[in-house]
């Protein structure tokens, strides 16, 4: 069963993910930190994603290879496929053919739980530089994106981390 939680930036997505980490469950992160702080390493003079050449295509393909090597196990997942083509589809991007044939071939459990929007909890800093508006944006194209794939999204409640991952397991079903 793959498992997607998603949602709007700085909305609480990896403190869910890492919890479930630390309980034992098989999860692949989100990877955009990673890629991105990697990338900016070798080359001092990127201050933003937006900045990379194919950046869309390194996340895509990430992404992508971690959900072909999932098999028959519970794995939790910070963002899949799909939010790399939600994020392109934002930015007018072209996106290529074979992001939406690897989308409607590499199935995820038919329920989506997504973080909502929670200024309280929301924080910019060197990766993350949406403003609140941008982050409204975000998670509303999400939503639409998911659902035309035709995924149910279950919005998980503005609670702490353990309930919140109790509201998942409850709803799996």
């Amino acid at each position: 069963m793959k498992i997607i939680i998603t949602g709007a930036p700085g909305t609480g997505k990896t403190s869910i993910i890492n919890h479930l980490n630390k309980k034992g469950y098989k999860c692949v992160k989100e990877g955009t930190r990673s890629i991105l702080n990697t990338y900016i390493s070798k080359n001092s003079n990127i201050k933003s994603w937006k900045e990379i050449p194919d950046f869309s295509e390194l996340i895509f393909k990430y992404r992508e290879k971690e959900v072909l090597k999932t098999r028959d196990s519970i794995t939790f997942f910070d963002r899949s496929i799909i939010d790399t083509y939600c994020y392109m589809k934002m930015e007018k991007m072209k996106i290529p053919d074979k992001f939406t044939l690897s989308i409607h071939k590499n199935k995820y459990h038919k329920k989506v739980f997504y973080t909502p929007m929670w200024e309280e909890i929301y924080k910019i800093d060197n990766e993350r530089k949406e403003g609140i508006r941008e982050a409204i944006k975000i998670e509303k194209n999400i939503i639409e994106i998911y659902s035309s794939f035709s995924y149910e999204m279950i919005m998980i409640p503005k609670s702490s981390i353990k309930k919140r991952m109790n509201f998942i397991f409850n709803n799996l079903h």
